[in-house]
């Protein structure tokens, strides 16, 4: 059992959902020895957001999950975009959700089929 618990939580990567609003990042599932989000990613979070707002009306916050990997520089590689608005919400498709990763700099987990 030891080993099924050992293959299911890789010591050096954790699956963590990144909350932003505009101007806050708050991160569920960082693991509490980890010192920090690799820099840089709240200003891309942010960006991705204010473009995301001028095309979204009343645009309440996004949800990034992806994967941080525990290394000398933590990397931090994202999976998809969920968007809330108005109490509804919904994933991004994921070729527009890649471009906005790759235009600001965050690595992509998995590639669309194009």
């Amino acid at each position: 059992m030891t080993e099924l618990i050992d293959f299911l939580n890789h010591r050096n990567e954790a699956h963590v959902r990144l909350y932003c609003d505009g101007v806050s990042l708050s991160a569920e599932g960082l693991p509490e020895d980890s010192d920090s989000l690799p820099a840089g990613l709240k200003e891309a979070l942010c960006n991705i957001f204010s473009l995301l707002e001028s095309r979204v009306p009343a645009l309440d916050g996004i949800c990034v999950s992806g994967v941080y990997f525990r290394e000398k520089e933590p990397v931090f590689c994202a999976m998809d975009i969920w968007l809330e608005a108005n109490g509804d919400g919904g994933y991004l498709p994921m070729a527009t959700a890649a471009s906005l990763f790759s235009d600001n700099g965050i690595p992509y987990y998995h590639h669309p089929i194009l």
